[in-house]
């Protein structure tokens, strides 16, 4: 029997609206993703200029395979691939018209890995057997990459083969942060949030509902590493997708489910109050600290892609082309920036229109998918408020690691809503 029979066999066993009915491709399309999502933080820098004029980076050719062979093995539903197509064709279409299409080129890849992992996480991940299988494989990445992060933080360099990954350990002000396996330390704490959130709000073993000991350690794991990213933004948005999680979780009868989530935020907030090193790394002071140049305010660098959507409304800067616009647009003793910041800042600035509004269309899914999400799905849906929370004031997708994570969560998040939707209407 093929892989396409023994699926016809299940839909005509189960009835067609039974999407929680894994085929054995939905299995292979889930160990595959969750993998993917696994080896995410560890981004090699080999070759380190990359490979050709997009600066592709193993980790996005891997990305890309995984998801291009998901999407075959269970394709998208027709919504889905019509969203993903007409904000890609924006993508691309404002590439082609940049002053520089080799550098938009660039960026525009790691923005198409993204919409690829979400494209496939839509069907791969909507049953709860994906689900699960996404929950136990970031419980073992996530135990991994913290005690890489940690170690690493604690002895401060770089250990075995950390030095080859992308990216440098990153140091704010004299203050170094934890920061490695990841390319930068608010990607860390990008990685981190989402990944905390969806492990505490439900850290029960979903098959004999009793505790589930490697999620807590892995629990335990996320909050310390996520505390040393010294991240504002990335301990807001934890926080944030921590107590949305522990609502949703108000009339559980498991315990953990609420006690979890608001010990996990009330450490963050904590940290925030108690570790000494906060005050030194935010003490910027007169412009220049040392040789190190004071970064732009949020606003500022939100000012400034303002001015870039007035001057290109329509098709703005070309993706990858704020850092160019922000070094001559940002005045001696500052820091230029090298994105805006923000998901929307930066659609609207390098993209225009053209790519703002399909965007638009999209966080419009999602957040129409978030709204209506089911409590069965409290961990992913509150993974989703902290990469939104955090996307307001980061560009999560500028790097490959949080793009795929990113992917990841949206896509689980919108594929199990569109498929509730489908069992209500059968």
């Amino acid at each position: 029997m093929t892989l396409f029979d023994h699926e016809l066999t299940q839909r005509a066993r189960f009835g067609p609206g039974a999407e929680s009915v894994p085929t054995s491709r939905h299995r292979y399309a889930a160990f595959m993703l969750t993998t993917l999502v696994v080896l995410a933080p560890f981004d090699f820098a080999i070759p380190e200029s990359g490979f050709g004029f997009l600066v592709l980076r193993p980790l996005m050719i891997v990305a890309a395979v995984l998801s291009v062979v998901s999407l075959l093995l269970v394709p998208a539903r027709r919504i889905v691939a019509l969203t993903s197509v007409a904000t890609l064709g924006a993508v691309w279409v404002s590439t082609a018209l940049s002053d520089s299409p080799s550098l938009s080129a660039a960026a525009s890849a790691r923005i198409t890995v993204a919409i690829l992992v979400f494209a496939a996480s839509t069907s791969v991940f909507a049953c709860r057997s994906g689900r699960s299988t996404l929950r136990d494989g970031l419980t073992l990445g996530v135990i991994a990459f913290t005690l890489v992060g940690i170690a690493t933080h604690l002895t401060g360099g770089e250990l075995l083969v950390t030095e080859y990954l992308l990216g440098d350990i990153s140091i704010s002000n004299g203050v170094a942060r934890l920061t490695r396996p990841f390319p930068h330390t608010n990607v860390a704490a990008m990685f981190l949030g989402p990944s905390l959130v969806l492990l505490a709000v439900d850290p029960r073993d979903p098959d004999s509902k009793a505790p589930g000991w490697a999620t807590l350690t892995a629990v335990a794991l996320a909050v310390v590493a996520l505390s040393l990213t010294l991240s504002s933004g990335g301990l807001i948005a934890a926080i944030a997708g921590l107590l949305a999680g522990a609502w949703w979780n108000r009339s559980t009868p498991w315990v953990l489910n609420r006690i979890v989530p608001l010990l996990s935020a009330a450490y963050l907030a904590a940290s925030r109050a108690l570790y000494s090193s906060w005050d030194q790394r935010l003490s910027f002071d007169g412009g220049v600290t040392g040789t190190q140049p004071r970064p732009l305010s949020r606003v500022q660098v939100w000012e400034q892609a303002w001015d870039a959507f007035t001057g290109a409304p329509v098709f703005g800067l070309g993706p990858g082309q704020f850092g160019p616009f922000s070094s001559t647009a940002t005045p001696d003793g500052l820091a230029a920036a090298p994105h805006a910041h923000s998901i929307v800042f930066e659609a609207l600035a390098t993209g225009g229109l053209v790519l703002a509004v399909p965007l638009a269309v999209l966080i419009v899914v999602v957040a129409r998918s978030l709204l209506r999400t089911l409590p069965a799905c409290a961990g992913i849906s509150g993974a989703m408020v902290a990469v939104g929370v955090h996307s307001l004031v980061d560009y999560g997708v500028v790097f490959t690691s949080t793009g795929i994570l990113i992917g990841a969560v949206a896509g689980a998040l919108v594929g199990t809503h569109v498929s509730a939707e489908s069992r209500d209407e059968r």
